[in-house]
């Protein structure tokens, strides 16, 4: 066994773990019933904690680097993968697999919690969770490190390099054009929003969904559609 396929052994692993823990979130979104949510917070807590250990491991580091560092062919596709994994795993280490494990308890607390103040329109029932939410949001900006601001640390895991203060200026140009626009069209006359607040029927939402689908050409033999308190896609 070469080392590339070592490490894609390792990898199929680690992506069985990470698709288990997406078919429980799945039904925990979906199906669960409300006096299961603690035990499934815990199940989940328990497979997040395991599928950090995984890639942080030293042995898949090592591997890691061994490959990065290597003189053997690997297509183009290859080192890319070898490269991103890479990045992907440094950066992991950085926060401990206790402090994974409570953060994923934490955000199952605060999903649960925002659907009771969802239904009863009362964010006082979220307030805590969330406020512990942003506790260990800065928590991890401490962990992964920063130079300039704390947001560039958790930036990196959705714009990889980018910076608040490119950011800053990017969104002062856009505020600043979007304060005149609106001031256009309040000087406009009122256009017809009635159809804001008509009923839908669900179950025509519901049909007009599969068809979406169906035109898209979704294999319904290889995933579904169904009701949640807030849409999403997962695998």
């Amino acid at each position: 066994m070469t080392n590339y396929e070592l490490y894609v052994q390792k990898m199929r692993k680690i992506g069985d773990i990470s698709a288990t823990i997406a078919v429980l979130s799945w039904d925990k979104e979906v199906n669960l019933p409300k006096k299961s949510a603690a035990a499934r917070s815990q199940q989940i807590s328990t497979l997040v904690g395991m599928l950090h250990e995984l890639l942080t491991d030293k042995s898949l580091v090592e591997l890691l680097e061994k490959l990065s560092n290597s003189d053997a062919e690997l297509t183009a596709k290859q080192q890319r993968n070898v490269t991103l994994t890479l990045q992907d795993v440094r950066r992991k280490t950085k926060l401990p697999t206790d402090f994974v494990i409570e953060r994923s308890k934490a955000v199952s607390a605060a999903y649960h919690a925002w659907i009771k103040a969802r239904a009863a329109n009362d964010f006082n029932l979220f307030k805590t969770e969330l406020k512990e939410i942003v506790r260990l949001s800065r928590a991890s900006a401490e962990l992964y490190g920063y130079e300039d601001h704390p947001y560039d640390a958790l930036l990196d895991n959705y714009e990889p390099n980018a910076k608040t203060a490119d950011l800053t200026v990017l969104f002062k140009d856009v505020r600043e054009q979007l304060v005149e626009f609106v001031k256009d069209v309040k000087a406009k006359p009122q256009v017809d929003n009635a159809f804001l607040s008509k009923f839908y029927d669900k179950d025509k939402q519901w049909n007009f969904g599969l068809e979406l689908l169906e035109n898209m050409g979704y294999d319904f033999e290889a995933g579904r559609q169904d009701v949640s308190a807030h849409p999403f896609t997962i695998s």
